[in-house]
């Protein structure tokens, strides 16, 4: 287990195994690629074919569904590059 407390006096513990933080890495990065998919499809097809065949593909948890909801956060929109 991954885990992370941030400073602060309520200190709340995010806990994540390693294959969560690569699935939830492979769709962060899929989805800033896909602004510019013309100049990345080489490797948005290597990260989805990684994502799609990945441990927890087929049992994703709710937690990891509200993480990716883009209703839930506008940080991956934020970037910029």
């Amino acid at each position: 287990m991954h885990s992370m407390r941030l400073n602060s006096d309520i200190q709340p513990i995010l806990e994540l195994e390693k294959e969560e933080v690569e699935w939830l890495g492979f769709h962060a990065y899929i989805q800033v690629l896909k602004r510019k998919e013309s100049r990345h499809k080489e490797l948005l097809a290597v990260l989805r074919s990684r994502l799609i065949s990945h441990r927890i593909s087929g049992r994703v948890s709710p937690e990891l569904k509200y993480a990716i909801n883009t209703k839930n956060s506008s940080l991956l929109w934020d970037i910029k590059y």
